[in-house]
């Protein structure tokens, strides 16, 4: 997201690197620190809920979400703090190979249980976004509102990100600093409807977690 590639051309500007990437400027920390809330991130590049961007089911986040440091280590976490509010922004990779289908959605529904079971009084925002467009874009949408009526659940909602200016860009097609500014303003737009939590007021005891 530190990065910057025009486009056209096309091709790849800056590539991935640790120096072009900053989770303090991502939309989640934007959020969390505009609500004084404490926020844990679990992330990997180029996987999804169901496989990764190449198709193998081994990529998926949901055999690490227990895992305190992801792949890197089996330590597992706690889950003691309990989070108030769980995002899950995962299907860009899924839809790389195609429409991810049905076992897309199974995975899903089976992998919010499980954040259930974590946090019972969370709520659980299912997202996208924003490097998605056009029939991806829908297709993605429409397997998220096919989990969330599945799952039954009231504080488990659906919305999506938009999709970022592609003319310009972070590396790799990745969104970049502003477009992770716009996409917080989306979240917090959504937290304070749902939560009601109020910006610049630091909500004791309040977290958005893994």
């Amino acid at each position: 997201n530190l990065g910057y590639e025009e486009h056209p051309p096309w091709s790849s500007g800056c590539g991935y690197s640790a120096e072009s990437s900053s989770w303090f400027k991502t939309y989640a920390s934007l959020a969390g620190r505009k609500f004084g809330a404490e926020v844990s991130t679990i992330a990997r590049s180029g996987w999804g809920m169901y496989r990764d961007r190449n198709g193998d089911t081994n990529g998926a986040l949901s055999l690490v979400y227990e895992n305190a440091v992801g792949t890197d280590d089996t330590t597992p976490w706690s889950f003691a703090p309990k989070a108030d509010l769980v995002i899950i922004n995962l299907g860009t990779n899924d839809i790389n190979p195609g429409d991810p289908g049905v076992p897309y959605e199974t995975a899903y529904a089976s992998f919010i249980q499980n954040v259930r079971s974590r946090y019972p009084n969370a709520w659980i925002f299912a997202t996208i976004g924003s490097m998605l467009d056009g029939s991806d874009l829908a297709t993605i949408n429409g397997r998220l509102a096919n989990v969330v009526a599945v799952v039954g659940d009231p504080k488990v909602v659906t919305f999506d990100m938009g999709t970022q200016d592609t003319s310009t860009t972070g590396c790799d097609w990745h969104p970049d600093v502003e477009d992770h500014e716009r996409m917080a303003e989306i979240l917090m737009e959504q937290i304070q409807t749902h939560l009601g939590w109020l910006r610049s007021v630091a909500p004791q005891g309040l977290r958005i977690s893994k």
